[in-house]
């Protein structure tokens, strides 16, 4: 089964409804890297094979011709395309990467935040069900969320952020129905999933974006959670 990050795109891609919720994402080459980057001022760089957030960059372009590179909570600036692509040539790009645009995640407290969705369908039936929803907040200093400094409720990680700009239901219905759509295109093409984690996140202007599609999502973190009815709905999706 082919789970690379490119080839899931791809596919959820020839989805017209999912146009919209898909951040613009393309194969790293020197050519893509400065192309994306100029036209976006932010770019994350990530595996096309990794996972739990390994080796992910963004890279931010500055003023005359610097630019930052943020790794885990680290930062560093170089002058120059060619310095920098060698740069992160030689330290990061040791396989295949991809760039995607930087979505810039609503905050609590300055640290971001984004939505694991589980999705899941029970053995020979076709109908997809969203089973859970969790926020991931983002350490002080990271871009990622794998850093996670806390796990809480979607409705609390709301409510205790500054975005106010959406109905809070309204936003939550956009973001099952985008997930169930999602599950559907890829069942299209890996038959015998039945469990899919998407990882979704709303931006400043409230807009959902769809940042990827995990087709072997571990659902432990659900277990984490005060309430415990998502993570045993879960385990009773992923057994029947």
């Amino acid at each position: 089964m082919n789970s690379a990050k490119w080839h899931k795109f791809v596919i959820l891609k020839g989805e017209k409804k999912l146009l919209p919720y898909l951040p613009e994402t393309c194969k790293l080459t020197y050519a893509t890297l400065w192309r994306t980057l100029e036209c976006y001022q932010q770019v994350i760089i990530k595996p096309d094979n990794g996972s739990f957030g390994y080796n992910i960059i963004q890279l931010s372009l500055k003023d005359n011709d610097n630019y930052e590179i943020h790794h885990e909570n680290k930062k560093i600036t170089i002058c120059g395309r060619d310095l920098t692509y060698s740069y992160l040539k030689k330290k990061h790009f040791v396989t295949r990467f991809i760039i995607q645009q930087r979505i810039p995640l609503i905050q609590i407290d300055g640290c971001p935040f984004d939505f694991r969705v589980m999705v899941q369908r029970k053995t020979n039936c076709n109908n997809w069900v969203v089973t859970g929803k969790i926020t991931r907040l983002a350490r002080k200093g990271f871009i990622i969320t794998n850093v996670v400094q806390k796990l809480m409720t979607v409705d609390t990680a709301l409510q205790n952020s500054s975005f106010k700009k959406r109905n809070l239901q309204e936003l939550l219905s956009e973001i099952d129905r985008v997930a169930l759509i999602t599950a559907k295109r890829l069942e299209a093409n890996y038959p015998l999933c039945r469990m899919i984690g998407l990882d979704i996140g709303i931006d400043h202007k409230g807009k959902v974006w769809i940042i990827e599609a995990n087709l072997r999502p571990a659902f432990s973190i659900f277990k984490l959670l005060e309430d415990k009815t998502m993570y045993h709905r879960i385990k009773s999706f992923k057994i029947n």
